[in-house]
This record gives C-alpha cells, structure tokens and sequence, in this order.
C-alpha cells in the first residue's frame, strides 16, 4: 500500500500537466524572442517572412543536413593540433555557414594557448578574401582551399545564353589605356569601380549604341538592354594574391592534402565511439557543454596513446 501522506494520484497528474503547460509556454516565448532575432538579421520582406524557429530548441537554428533536407542543428567547431591530433578548442554556434569561424577560433585558441598558431589548415568553407588577409596581418599563414571563380562565371554566361567566344577572356585588356576591346572590335570604357572586402571590382562597359548595332549582339547580350555590354576586372588585395601564388605550390599542396585525417577523426571518433549523432540537449549553452565533455574524452583517450607510444620507445632495463 503507498503512503497515506502522499498527494491522490490525480493531483499529481494535474500538477504535471501544469508544469508541462508552463515548460511549453516558455518555449514558445523564447521561440519568439528567436525568431525576431533571426528576421533582424534578413534583408527583405519575403525572407523576413520566410524566417523559421524550432518550438522544441528555440536557440537552434534551421540549417541542412547531410540527407539533403533541413532540421534545427548547430555548428560545432573544431580546431586540432596537427603534432599530437589533440582538440585546442570547440565552440557550437548558431551559424550555418563556416566562413564566419576562423577568426573566432582564432582568438579563442589565443586565449588558451596564450599565442596564435603559427599555421592554420582549412577547407573551402574557411577560404575567403577577409580570412586570407586578417590571418596574415595577425602572422599566421593560412592554408586553405579557394573556390574556383572561373566555374561560376561560366556557368552565369551559359544561364543568359552568352556565346563561349564572347565569355569574358576573349574580351581583351589595354592596360596602358585602360580599355577592353571586344571580340567584334568595340571598345569597353573605364565606368567605375566598386571596393569589397579584400578586392576592388573596376567596371568597363560598351556604347548602348555599339551594342545595338553590332551583328554580334546575338551571341554577345542575348537578352539585350539598353546599357551596353559590361566587363568587370577584378584587383585582389595584395595578401590575396600571395595566397593564390601560394597554393599553387606543390608545399602548400601537400599541407592541405594532410587536413582531412587531422580535421576528420576526431569527428569520427566521437561520432562513432561516442554515437554522439544528435545532441541530447537544448540551447547553445547546453549544447556547447555537451560538445566540450565529448572532446575532453577525445583527448584523454589521445593522451592514452600518446603516453603507451612514449613508453614503447624507452630502452628496455636489464
């Protein structure tokens, strides 16, 4: 028989239900607060509109899956020594895209190690003209790996139905006059420039009376405008133009190609041995946590290794 001083069952459920009424209302509270969080930082109305916040972990945020769909995650973020593949730091963040991280992790390793590294290793996510150029005024050489641009570009002229024999390197430059010249002979003036973070944008654009009239047109501007043909002419900065030198070198090639057994495992580690596949808690703090208790066993079991590895090179006593 239960205690007689124990409240009726049917007081207990109530009670229950209450706190989970009450559990539910300040999640959907904190939702809201999310979700405007999320809408101030959209341009336009449409996207604004658009804006999505899980009721169940308002703090995540909706970003793709590896199967191709779309859930609330976070982004964790790993950085690993290369000499001894320990963990030197972890952050979970509320960012989808990676380009934002490195510099970040950078101070946080800063932070721990009380100095930077001297070299860092990132894939294409890290890559962009304002990592490349902070990494080199903070002395820390960065090795990563930089999108082809020259993919995009085509692939924008076969979307507008431009010829290949009138794609932007058969346009050719003057640079002592600073003109172009086009594949049918018209001239491309100097009509301004644009500056972005670590490149300069300088825009040449043909007469919208050369244009008309040329018999070219067709396979030049398919969908004709007013305004004549444009040729953009991009200046890098000049750290960004090292970095692209740099690793078209055969050294910077093979440091990059080490980055995925380094980057990797302790992922897959984690993943694996600690089935660590989905977070069993909610809200970035939590999650963060979380993420930490996991690396820290990563690197005791490292440390493991790393000690029965010393003791198997001392010398045997007789």
């Amino acid at each position: 028989m239960g205690d007689p001083t124990d409240p009726p069952s049917d007081d207990r459920a109530c009670k229950a239900r209450q706190r989970a009424a009450r559990e539910r209302k300040t999640r959907l509270e904190s939702a809201l607060e999310e979700l405007e969080k999320i809408r101030a930082r959209k341009s336009g109305e449409e996207l604004k509109q658009k804006a999505r916040v899980s009721q169940t972990d308002p703090q995540a945020r909706i970003m793709k899956q590896s199967n191709g769909g779309y859930g609330p995650s976070y982004n964790v973020q790993i950085s690993t020594d290369k000499a001894n593949g320990i963990i030197v730091n972890v952050q979970a963040t509320q960012e989808a895209s990676d380009c934002n991280q490195l510099l970040p992790a950078l101070e946080r390793i800063r932070e721990t190690a009380g100095r930077l590294p001297q070299q860092m290793v990132a894939d294409g996510g890290y890559t962009n003209r304002e990592n490349i150029i902070q990494t080199d005024k903070e002395g820390v050489e960065f090795i990563g790996s930089m999108p082809d641009l020259s993919k995009t570009s085509v692939a924008q002229f076969e979307r507008r139905g431009v010829d290949p024999s009138f794609y932007s390197g058969a346009f050719e430059y003057n640079f002592k006059e600073d003109i172009y010249t086009c594949p049918a002979g018209k001239t491309l003036s100097y009509e301004g420039k644009t500056n972005r973070v670590g490149l300069t944008e300088h825009r040449y654009r043909a007469s919208g009376n050369d244009c008309s009239i040329c018999p070219m047109k067709e396979k030049c501007r398919p969908n004709l405008s007013q305004k004549g043909r444009l040729i953009i002419r991009i200046e890098n900065h000049p750290a960004v133009d090292s970095f692209i030198l740099k690793m078209d070198t055969p050294r910077a090639r093979d440091i990059y190609r080490q980055r995925g057994p380094i980057a990797e495992f302790p992922n897959a580690w984690i993943k694996e041995k600690l089935k660590l596949r989905q977070f069993r808690l909610r809200g970035l703090w939590k999650v963060h946590m979380e993420c930490v208790w996991a690396c820290l066993t990563y690197n005791i079991q490292q440390w493991i290794h790393l000690k029965w590895r010393t003791l198997k090179l001392l010398p045997a006593v007789g």
